[in-house]
C-alpha cells in the first residue's frame, strides 16, 4: 500500500475511527547529550504513566472506560503497552469521546506542571480503527497512526498537514 493509501485511510478515519491517540514527541532531543535526552525521555514516560494512571481511576469515578485497555494489546506483536513509548515520543489512546480534547489537554497541562516537565514537545492527535497490525491492510492501524502523528511537524508532511487543518480533521498541530 502506498503512503497516499495509508493517508487517505487516516483522513476517513477522522470521522469514523473509534480509538483517538495523543502523540508526544520531545523536541530537539537530537540536539541533546545523551544523558540530557534519557533524563527527558525518563521524565516523559513518568509524565504519560501519571496521566494514564489518573484517567484510569477517572473511569472508576464516573463509571465511564476512557483509557484503551492494555488487554488488547496482548497479542499485538508491534506494541504491547499502553501508554506506549519509542525513543522520545509517547502516547496515550483514549476511546472517541470518552472525555473532550480539552479535558485532555487540561489534565496534561496540570501534570506537566505539577511534575515540573519543562520540556518542549510536538504534540499530536488523531483518530485510528484497529489495534492490530495485521488488520492494517483495510483499517487504519495503531501503528501507522503513531508513525503519523510523531512524525507529521516534519517537513515532508506539510502538504498533509496543511490539508487536514484546512479540512478540519484534526484540531490542529498542538506543538
Amino acid at each position: 500500500m502506498s503512503t497516499d493509501e495509508y493517508n487517505n485511510m487516516f483522513l476517513k478515519c477522522q470521522s469514523t475511527g473509534i480509538y483517538h491517540m495523543f502523540t508526544f514527541d520531545i523536541k530537539n532531543s537530537k540536539s541533546m547529550t545523551n544523558e540530557q535526552r534519557f533524563i527527558a525521555e525518563k521524565k516523559l514516560y513518568r509524565l504519560l504513566l501519571d496521566i494514564y494512571n489518573y484517567l484510569q481511576k477517572l473511569e472508576t469515578k464516573i463509571g465511564k472506560k476512557i483509557v484503551l485497555e492494555k488487554e488488547l494489546l496482548k497479542d499485538e506483536v508491534w506494541s504491547k503497552e499502553e501508554p506506549f513509548f519509542v525513543g522520545d515520543a509517547g502516547e496515550i489512546t483514549i476511546y472517541r469521546d470518552s472525555i473532550s480534547d480539552e479535558e485532555f489537554i487540561n489534565i496534561f497541562n496540570n501534570f506537566k506542571e505539577k511534575e515540573e516537565f519543562d520540556y518542549e514537545l510536538h504534540m499530536n492527535d488523531g483518530y485510528y480503527e484497529t489495534n492490530h497490525w495485521n488488520e492494517g491492510n483495510t483499517k487504519y492501524a495503531r501503528s501507522y497512526c503513531f508513525e503519523f502523528l510523531t512524525n507529521m511537524h516534519k517537513p515532508k508532511y506539510d502538504g498533509l498537514r496543511k490539508r487536514l487543518l484546512n479540512n478540519r480533521l484534526i484540531s490542529k498541530n498542538k506543538s
